[in-house]
């Protein structure tokens, strides 16, 4: 992936160059602002590769971000998203991977992009399901696991839709419709058991109508 943050900054120079040399070719002036706004832009994303090869990565992420904003360049998207996939808030990084393939026209550097956003998109999200009362062995998606454990948990979710169901004796049947997504801090799922109103008897289960959203 390393093409990705030299060559393409390199290929970006090139290419916004060549508009100022065809305009003195042809004895028109070029934009007075361009060259001063490259080498902005250009200063910025050097101190931004320096500071992400020394671990600083939110330093690092102002600079790219302010290299972006002067001279927008998918080598500039791919290191913002470099720099919050290292900071955890993968929701961001998807997004300025996603700009980043949106204007690429390098075939392979598109497959590179690809390839890293099917890689996060696959990630599991962790949730904390909480329970009152505590105690509620968790199923997920209607599939048989051997020894369910009891609430409050961490379980990990494929990023997406996804029924959990939560059973604790004397209570009814709980069902919650979760969307797991990354971004932000570790989603939690607050859940509140109805008691049995008779004992034995078999209420129907308790649907959560609206989804939760775990942004």
């Amino acid at each position: 992936m390393a093409f990705l943050t030299v060559a393409l900054w390199a290929l970006s120079w090139s290419t916004w160059s060549s508009p100022a040399r065809a305009a003195d070719d042809a004895g028109k002036s070029p934009a007075t602002s361009e060259p001063s706004a490259l080498q902005r832009a250009g200063k910025h994303f050097e101190r931004g590769k320096k500071l992400y090869a020394n671990g600083r990565y939110k330093q690092a992420l102002v600079q790219f971000e302010a290299a972006n904003r002067i001279a927008r360049h998918s080598a500039t998207l791919f290191n913002i998203a470099r720099c919050y996939q290292n900071l955890g808030e993968l929701d961001q990084a998807l997004t300025y991977l996603r700009q980043a393939l949106a204007i690429s026209t390098d075939d392979a550097q598109k497959r590179a992009l690809r390839r890293r956003i099917a890689d996060i998109e696959a990630r599991p999200v962790d949730v904390l399901i909480n329970t009152d009362p505590q105690g509620a062995r968790v199923t997920i998606d209607a599939r048989a696991q051997p020894q369910p454990r009891a609430t409050p948990l961490v379980i990990r979710l494929t990023p997406g839709a996804h029924v959990l169901t939560l059973r604790r004796d004397g209570h009814q049947l709980a069902v919650a419709r979760v969307v797991a997504k990354h971004g932000g801090p570790r989603a939690t799922v607050d859940i509140k058991l109805r008691a049995r109103a008779r004992p034995g008897a078999a209420p129907p289960p308790v649907v959560r109508r609206e989804p939760v959203d775990l942004a």
